[in-house]
């Protein structure tokens, strides 16, 4: 039994995983546009009401420009999120939270807005499975990349090259096996950033605070991405690392 839980992270290979992601986004997404538009509505009305819980803000009501990213998915169960039987934020949301994350990290003017529609997006081209197995990795590249950011992807688990995207970049989101030793532990996808010290932080790395109870960033003590990808979850291996900047001469794209 622990060999066959171990199987598919340390015997095939991360393109094939990644191949398969994108068949699934490609043949087993029907979620309709009246759906989206449904879910876009609700979400709308939940994301811009007083409740603080989901977008954070700033004393002065804006989260523009301000690196404050959503850490607490798990509180995120009446954000719609596709049209499965667990269609909300906090079951399969985390490919969406980590682009929102992401965005925030590069100093992009979000909002609830952004988050409305980032999760239309995502609908409409990456979700797996109506949204009840998240996005496909693929689809966070080309949102990115559609739109006129500067993106690189790694699909091994080569050190070099993975520390190499953690210098490079400033905003980085990995599709992680939250346990190269057992697949029943699931995938997790997040954003990881870097301090001005060079150590790296996990966002949306489901951790709380031991003294106030609240979901947090996770600061890994860590100061090469390859070894903060190791913390995400309990031994972790990565599945893809998409780096992502903003190219002062393309941004606005499609």
């Amino acid at each position: 039994m622990k060999i066959m839980k171990s199987f598919i992270p340390k015997h095939i290979r991360n393109s094939t995983v990644m191949a398969v992601y994108d068949l699934l986004r490609r043949i087993t997404n029907r979620i309709s546009e009246k759906v989206i538009c449904q879910n876009a509505a609700e979400n709308n009305c939940l994301l811009h009401s007083q409740n603080r819980i989901y977008i954070p803000l700033d004393a002065s009501g804006s989260s523009r420009n301000k690196h404050l990213y959503i850490e607490n998915q798990a509180q995120w169960e009446e954000i719609r999120f596709g049209n499965g039987k667990k269609s909300n934020m906090s079951h399969s949301g985390c490919g969406v939270i980590a682009a929102y994350n992401a965005l925030a990290a590069l100093s992009v003017n979000v909002s609830p807005d952004t988050m409305v529609g980032l999760i239309s997006s995502f609908e409409r081209n990456g979700a797996i499975l109506n949204g009840n197995f998240g996005v496909a990795p693929g689809s966070i590249y080309d949102y990115f990349k559609d739109r006129g950011f500067e993106t690189a992807v790694v699909v091994n688990n080569n050190m070099e090259e993975i520390n190499n995207i953690g210098k490079d970049f400033k905003a980085v989101i990995v599709t992680a096996y939250n346990n190269k030793n057992d697949i029943t532990d699931m995938v997790h996808t997040v954003c990881i950033t870097k301090r001005d010290n060079g150590e790296y932080v996990i966002h949306n790395g489901y951790r709380k605070s031991a003294s106030s109870g609240e979901w947090v960033e996770f600061r890994t003590g860590m100061f090469t991405l390859a070894d903060a990808i190791s913390k995400i979850g309990r031994d972790s291996a990565a599945i893809s690392v998409i780096g992502i900047r903003i190219d002062l001469s393309n941004i606005g794209g499609k």
